[in-house]
């Protein structure tokens, strides 16, 4: 069961376009000890890349897409982005970085905007909300393929209990594919969230089921 109280520190401060302000230290050990927050660190851009690759070499695909298909009937947000995190992490090239263009704001090659010169203080939280919270309804877009959400995402999951998918968690996923079949291809995504709404496949909002679509769709699928 995931502690509500800290859930809400972290949709207060990590969510919301109106503050710029940052929980304090004692809200943090509450959403700390409770597994939702966790605290900031300094990290270069080198270092990221290196561990990320670790992670995608000690985490096995089948537990991730465990993770994901449990995540569908429990609406467990935690196990969800996993899968699609590994497939990126393992197609990810080893590299160091790599500037683009003249204000160097990223890397080229894996998108990351920290520790590009040095090590560099992140706050994690800002890429942990979306494991969390479906996306784009509380006004903010993530970007699950980039390095930090990537990292964050791996670390946290290797530290879930295992779980197992349910026979209803199969049911969604299969009701899912059948129902693409039945679409024309213009406009598939928006019709595809509308008919799983319609026919109540799953018990998400749209925004939560666009986070399902687009998990498969990093996935290849």
């Amino acid at each position: 069961m995931i502690d509500k109280n800290a859930l809400s520190i972290l949709k207060k401060y990590y969510l919301s376009r109106k503050t710029k302000d940052r929980p304090s230290a004692g809200e943090i050990g509450v959403g700390i000890l409770a597994g939702v927050l966790v605290p900031n660190s300094k990290i270069t851009h080198d270092e990221m890349i290196s561990e990320i690759k670790q992670l995608a070499a000690r985490i096995k695909l089948q537990e991730a897409a465990k993770g994901f298909l449990y995540s569908l009937s429990s609406g467990d947000m935690r196990y969800r982005t996993a899968v699609s995190s590994l497939i990126w992490a393992r197609s990810l090239p080893a590299h160091t970085m790599k500037k683009t263009g003249a204000s160097y704001a990223s890397c080229a090659v894996c998108g990351c905007t920290h520790g590009l010169d040095h090590k560099e203080d992140v706050d994690w939280n800002e890429y942990g909300v979306f494991r969390y919270m479906p996306p784009i309804q509380y006004g903010k877009n993530p970007n699950f393929v980039c390095a930090e959400y990537v990292y964050n995402d791996l670390r946290a999951f290797e530290k879930l209990p295992a779980v197992e998918p349910c026979e209803d968690d199969y049911r969604i996923l299969n009701n899912i594919f059948a129902l693409v079949k039945t679409l024309k291809p213009h406009n598939v995504a928006t019709a595809l969230v509308s008919e799983i709404r319609r026919r109540k496949i799953i018990d998400a909002t749209g925004n939560g089921i666009h986070c399902i679509l687009g998990v498969l769709s990093i996935c290849g699928i």
